[in-house]
């Protein structure tokens, strides 16, 4: 069971399931339903947050067409542990919500446990501007899954060996087998 995040678009405000954290679906219920409550919105039926959570099928649902005037920007990190990266969707705030910042995005990446892997810093700074003033959520590659490396030169006489490593960024560490084979 994963988390559950309530963002706001012009269009309507959504309920998307996160493959991260965890709730009891009849807690994330009531936790959700009281989420809505403090943004204003006292008007969705108790029964349709229910539905939504416990539909397994679609990861994101339509709450209510009518969003509150001012709404937070939201973020979510989606890991593809086969392709190793990690992506990032932002939303832009409503009127006088507040934007997402570096450090909410950083506290997420954490949670999708992506938190040892290589951060693309420059698309993390790149991303909070586009998606600002953004009308849908705004996706990009922030994190990717590194090994550790050995590389080995060898000096022009022969005479002299030089092996840098890099540490790695959520892969493989470097083993003795890795470094001799750099060596051959």
């Amino acid at each position: 069971m994963g988390q559950y995040l309530i963002y706001a678009l012009n269009g309507g405000v959504y309920l998307k399931s996160l493959s991260y954290g965890g709730n009891d679906e009849t807690d994330a219920a009531s936790s959700i339903a009281s989420e809505l409550a403090g943004f204003g919105i006292d008007s969705i039926d108790s029964e349709e947050i229910t539905k939504a959570v416990q539909d397994t099928e679609n990861s994101e649902h339509l709450l209510t067409s009518d969003p509150p005037e001012d709404f937070p920007g939201r973020c979510w990190v989606e890991v593809l542990d086969d392709e190793g990266v990690a992506y990032l969707t932002l939303t832009s705030p409503l009127g006088k919500g507040r934007g997402v910042e570096g450090l909410d995005i950083r506290n997420e990446i954490s949670k999708a446990g992506a938190g040892e892997f290589l951060l693309l810093e420059d698309e993390i700074t790149s991303a909070i501007g586009k998606a600002k003033n953004a009308e849908e959520p705004y996706a990009c590659k922030i994190a990717e899954r590194r090994d550790a490396v050995a590389d080995v030169e060898i000096s022009s006489d022969s005479l002299e060996v030089f092996l840098t490593t890099k540490d790695p960024h959520g892969g493989a560490q470097l083993i003795v087998d890795t470094v001799l084979n750099a060596l051959n």
